[in-house]
């Protein structure tokens, strides 16, 4: 990829000279990311029978949707217009990074929320009632969008160096006070709670050994166990969960540290900027499809399969 700046140009026309094939592909990516993210919550709207587990994951799919569609469209419109740079002002760049923040801010909430909700019921046998998951969303939704709207007063927002989408800059309030401490404290909980499951699970299949014998001649037992502790299936899950937060936001945290290393973020080079952008695009792609597929109420509802609201549901 050819990558060069133009310091002569006006702020709006610096970047990389491949901004078509970078919006063809954000746009693409970010497009397909919000249907699919629509297709999950509406599979949840069909459900006749929600749960905790299925609101909370609504609201991480919403999240991903704000994020895909606000940047997707964004990326389209340029395409359509034919200009090699961003052709929409101050006003929009300023809207786009309040998107993008306050959407991502969403997604890390929702996967916390999840992921305590996972823990919780299944090691203490605590349910939430939807009503009260309905109120948690509310109360997330207020938090990410007023947070990041509070922290945007005292910050600075930028063209990144592509010149393809815009973000606040990495030494401001919101990135240093908000964003990163969020996402740190978000992907400490996640992987907590879910090795926490996947102890869990050996501790049970290694009693019910114990106990029964070898799973040859204990099936039957450890499918039951197994059945009203989820707990298999959520060792399997927090694989997918864990490695599905690393692909979209893992190389945020030593990313942005390196650049504010050099204590200016005017600095940051255009393969940042991409490093950057592209996982956390194809993040909303990942969160539908794993989040969907591993809940066989959901995955049942979009395929139109009989029998999607089993009598055993999984806490998420």
């Amino acid at each position: 990829m050819n990558i060069t700046s133009d310091s002569s140009a006006d702020e709006w026309h610096k970047g990389s000279l491949n901004k078509i094939a970078l919006w063809s592909f954000y746009s693409a990516v970010n497009i397909s990311g919000a249907i699919l993210c629509l297709i999950v919550i509406y599979a949840v709207y069909k459900l006749p029978r929600r749960n905790t587990g299925d609101v909370l994951i609504t609201s991480l799919c919403w999240g991903c949707f704000m994020m895909s569609a606000t940047c997707g469209l964004q990326c389209f419109l340029n395409i359509a217009r034919g200009w090699d740079y961003f052709s929409w002002g101050s006003l929009a760049c300023k809207f786009e990074a309040f998107a993008h923040i306050s959407s991502v801010m969403l997604q890390f909430f929702s996967l916390t929320a999840i992921a305590l909700h996972s823990y919780i019921s299944v090691a203490h046998k605590i349910n939430i009632s939807v009503r009260k998951s309905l109120i948690l969303v509310s109360i997330l939704i207020t938090a990410s969008c007023s947070g990041t709207l509070i922290s945007s007063i005292f910050s600075e927002i930028y063209l990144m160096p592509t010149g393809t989408y815009c973000l606040f800059k990495l030494n401001s309030p919101t990135i240093l006070f908000w964003f990163i401490p969020i996402m740190i404290i978000a992907l400490i909980i996640n992987i907590w709670c879910y090795i926490s499951l996947f102890c869990l699970t050996r501790r049970i299949v290694v009693t019910t050994y114990r106990w029964f014998g070898p799973p040859s001649l204990a099936t039957e037992v450890i499918e039951h166990m197994v059945s009203q502790d989820v707990s298999i299936e959520l060792a399997r899950k927090s694989i997918v969960y864990i490695a599905v937060f690393f692909v979209g936001w893992g190389a945020a945290i030593p990313l942005t540290f390196y650049e504010l290393a050099s204590f200016s973020s005017d600095k940051t080079g255009q393969i940042f900027d991409i490093a950057l952008a592209v996982p956390g695009s194809i993040h909303s792609i990942a969160v539908p499809i794993a989040y969907g597929y591993m809940n066989p109420r959901i995955k049942n509802t979009i395929i139109c399969r009989k029998g999607s609201d089993s009598s055993t549901v999984s806490p998420i």
